[in-house]
């Protein structure tokens, strides 16, 4: 179903890239709370945000092109390995 979704938004229009931040919700969350100024999604209770959680997991699963990238580390550990695929991608790689 997730994937039935998926083809009838991108209506054929793929992208070079896709990155997954992988992060537990609930610290993403802490992390959005640190910088301030939450949007009407972040202020969801934890719930909804596995439930996103979850469904972004089930997208992967059926998408093995996606790219995860642990995001439960520091912020510039991050950024280099997010830097490293997008250069991949931009040198034709």
């Amino acid at each position: 179903m997730v994937k039935h979704f998926n083809e009838f938004a991108i209506q054929g229009v793929y992208p070079d890239l896709v990155i997954f931040l992988d992060i537990d919700p609930k610290k993403a969350l802490l992390r959005k709370e640190d910088d301030g100024d939450l949007d009407r999604l972040e202020i969801e209770d934890i719930d909804f945000h596995r439930e996103v959680y979850r469904g972004y997991k089930e997208i992967i699963d059926i998408l093995p092109e996606i790219s995860v990238v642990n995001a439960d580390r520091d912020k510039e550990e991050i950024y280099k390995e997010v830097k490293i695929l997008l250069n991949d991608i931009l040198e034709g790689r």
